[in-house]
Order: C-alpha cells, then structure tokens, then sequence
C-alpha cells in the first residue's frame, strides 16, 4: 500500500481527534494514552490510492481530516472528516471490499489491526474483572497502567484472554519495606511474584566465602518466585526489597493453573524429532557433570542455575527444546525462556521417558 511506504510520517497525533473515533472512544484512558504510541499520522496529497480492492493489509486506517472516495465495481461514495461515517476505520474487512483514494489534501491515521485488537482485549479483560469483583477485592490492584506494562511481556502475550481475567481477580496487592525480605533462599515457595513498583535485590549464599553474592536487581514489571513453584524445591536466592513498594503475588495452586498449564508446552519424543529436523535446538538443563555422563546427541549444555545469565543471547528466531532428567527442571527452563521471548518446549518425562532406541540422530541418547 503506497500509503505505508513512500509517505514521511507526520509528527504528532492528535488525542482528542483520536478520542472521538470508535473504537478508540470505547478504551479507558491509561490503555488509550499507549494505544497512542502505536498510531501513525501522514498528511497524504489528493487523488493517492490508500488501498486498492482485495488488499489484505492488517492496518485499520481513519480519515481525520480531508476527504475519500471509496468505490468498487457497482459504485462509489464519498466519506469526509468529521462525519459519522468518519468516526470508523475507512475498511474493516479484510481484504479490502474496495479501493480508497484521496479527493483533496487529507490527513490518515493508522495503526495494525493486532495492536488494536490487543488494547481491546485487554481493556475488556480487566475492566470486567474489575466489575466482577468489585464487591470483594479492592480496586486499587487493578491500576490499569501497572497491568498494561505487565500484559506486554512475552510471558503474558502468551496467555489466553480468559486466563488474564481471571488470574487478575486472584492477585494479591501486599506493602512492601525497604530492606524487607520476601523470599529466603532455601525456604519452600508458596507465592508468584510481580513487581508493581520499587525495586528488589536477588542475592545467593555462596558456601565457599560464607557470603551473600549478588544475581540481579528486579525493578518495576519483573517478577520472580516462579522457578521453586516449577521445580518444587526450595528457594534458589534470596530477594530483598532495597525500596518500598508494592507486589503483586499469585498462589502457587493459582500459579499452577492460570500460568504453569497454559504457557508450558510438552512435546513427545517423535515431536522433537521432527523439530530437530526443521532446526530446532535441543538444550539439557542439566549440571554439567549430568551432561558430560548422558545426554542427548546434538544437545548444548546450559544449566538452569545459568540459563537466566545466557538466554538473552539465544537466537529468538529458532524453536528450543529442553529437557532434564524427569522433566522439573525443564518447566523451569522452558518458562524462563518464554519469559524472554523464546518459543520453548519440553520434551516430555524427560530422560527417563526415553526409549532404548531411538533412530533419530538429534533425540539419541549417547554415553561420553
């Protein structure tokens, strides 16, 4: 669409011309002020074709100023700025039912049709559990701003709609100090955190210098707690709060089923194959010590207790399997990467799972 690419953008969008344009007018106003940041705007000269018929370009485009002729075989009609019919993207079927061109000087407002469609999403989500709930929980945890920034990681880009609604009303919003510990390494996990403001310290005793190490520093939006809540085993790290704030915390039984079930994909050995086959690269999450015993042929080695260090330099372009001995640590390992934007699997069961022989060169296992 020419529109899109040979046309400088114009600088600035105008809120309350944008405000006025459905469905912009139906979004709550922390969710409206993002959904700004998506939009373009271009001043477009007379008689340019914004979209010819049959196109299936995934943008939504509103006129704001100027006019267009839309027409196709049988006829044409004239939309102008201001009008009702204006208050609506100029086509919302895809593809185009009919072509659009400019009449006179006019002004475009543009933005993808799945960015659009996810500020909705969300905007309905939230607002209808907080109807839901309004009788039982306090309204101050559904802040949308907080929840906006949250939906946009990839952990949560992953979830289906009905579990974001649900896994809101079942957040717990606590008070937190500075200087106060939430998790003591080696204590059993009962909580999911996410960090709706401040700032908190991870730190892991080291046996050897009888010290407390420093891992990394978790700020507004980050979350932790999830890895003894996959693995079942004690707390790994030590967090501290070195600010006030406030957290938000899932339960584990709800961690497990509104996050755990929905995000982990497991996949069979003959999957795997295939996925090896088509590029996909096999992980063992296991201690190096395990990997250097058995492992799978054509496996890397990056051990759980280092994935969080290395996986941001992984290729988010490639398919990852990973796997452990039973199957715990690859639940960690698989959410941590698609926490990270990874697109992770689990092969299911793990090592034990495996049969005697397997033919496939990248799911064979091999001693060393």
């Amino acid at each position: 669409m020419a529109l899109l690419t040979t046309l400088p953008p114009f600088k600035d969008t105008d809120p309350e011309l944008m405000r006025s344009l459905v469905p912009f007018a139906s979004l709550h106003s922390s969710f409206f002020e993002q959904s700004l940041n998506h939009i373009s705007v271009q001043d477009v000269v007379p008689h340019w074709t914004l979209y010819e018929a049959g196109d299936t370009n995934r943008q939504s485009l509103f006129l704001l100023d100027g006019a267009v002729k839309l027409s196709n075989k049988r006829k044409s009609w004239l939309i102008t700025a201001h009008s009702s019919s204006a208050r609506h993207a100029l086509a919302t079927i895809k593809p185009f039912p009919c072509s659009a061109e400019t009449v006179s000087q006019s002004r475009i407002a543009y933005i993808h049709n799945e960015t659009l469609e996810e500020f909705l999403t969300w905007d309905q989500t939230i607002y209808s559990a907080k109807d839901y709930s309004f009788e039982s929980r306090n309204l101050e945890n559904y802040d949308s701003r907080w929840i906006a920034r949250m939906l946009r990681s990839s952990t949560f880009l992953h979830l289906p709609t009905a579990h974001i609604g649900e896994m809101l009303m079942r957040l717990q919003g606590i008070t937190v100090h500075d200087g106060q510990v939430i998790v003591k390494q080696g204590t059993l996990g009962d909580y999911y955190y996410i960090i709706r403001s401040g700032r908190c310290q991870v730190s892991q005793y080291n046996e050897e210098t009888a010290e407390e190490e420093f891992m990394a520093m978790l700020r507004e939006g980050d979350s932790f707690g999830e890895e003894a809540l996959l693995t079942d085993t004690p707390r790994n790290a030590t967090v501290k709060m070195v600010t006030g704030g406030v957290l938000m915390r899932l339960r584990r039984e709800d961690f497990e089923d509104l996050l755990k079930k929905p995000l982990l994909k497991y996949i069979s050995v003959a999957q795997a194959q295939a996925m090896t086959w088509q590029g996909a690269q096999v992980i063992d999450v296991r201690l190096e010590s395990e990997y250097r015993c058995t492992t799978i042929k054509g496996s890397i080695n990056l051990p759980l207790v280092n994935l969080r260090r290395v996986a941001s330099a992984l290729d988010k372009g490639k398919k990852y399997i990973v796997f452990c001995n039973t199957g715990a640590r690859s639940a960690a390992a698989a959410y941590l990467l698609i926490e990270r934007g990874l697109d992770a699997y689990i092969l299911k069961n793990g090592l034990s799972g495996l049969h005697d022989r397997l033919d496939a060169s990248a799911s064979r296992i091999k001693q060393k």
